[in-house]
């Protein structure tokens, strides 16, 4: 069966939670990207969009840390997940581009692009991804760390990681 690891690309859009704005504007223009992944030594934090940069028009803002700047919400799978279930999620989330391949340490081992649903096909999931992940409505993170719901990986204020499910 096709695993995340069969489909997954290099992870080369990347930028670190200490580089300021002005090294992620270069890191977008040289991967030709609308997005970078943030990380925080190999653990990823989260991700940093083209139209989050474009909202800083001060020049003083160019020297701010990308950190203050992370969208802290990403979806990712473990290499062995399986493809049809990826497949699920990308069907589910019509604005998703990418989700993020980690390991067991939550280390970035590669990245699977929403065009990469042509190399699936048409394999059933075994399991049903939840599109509706709880959250504490004052927004803060979820009480438990089961599969599918949002888990915090990062001693960064407000930073979750939404992880497929099983």
């Amino acid at each position: 069966m096709l695993k995340a690891a069969d489909i997954m690309e290099p992870a080369r859009a990347t930028v670190h939670t200490d580089h300021p704005l002005r090294e992620a504007r270069v890191r977008l223009e040289r991967f030709h990207t609308d997005t970078l992944i943030v990380l925080d030594g190999d653990e990823v934090i989260g991700t940093l969009h083209r139209r989050q940069l474009d909202a800083c028009t001060e020049p003083e803002q160019e020297d701010h840390p990308v950190c203050d700047y992370v969208s802290p919400v990403a979806v990712t799978c473990a290499p062995s997940d399986e493809a049809a279930q990826i497949r699920n999620i990308f069907r589910a989330d019509k604005h998703l581009s990418l989700i993020l391949v980690v390991d067991d340490r939550r280390c970035l081992k590669g990245v699977i692009f929403c065009n990469a649903l042509s190399q699936i096909g048409s394999h059933s999931a075994r399991g049903t991804p939840d599109a509706s992940i709880p959250q504490d409505p004052a927004g803060g993170h979820a009480p438990s760390a089961r599969p599918g719901e949002l888990k915090v990986y990062s001693d960064l204020p407000h930073i979750e990681t939404r992880h497929i499910r099983k």
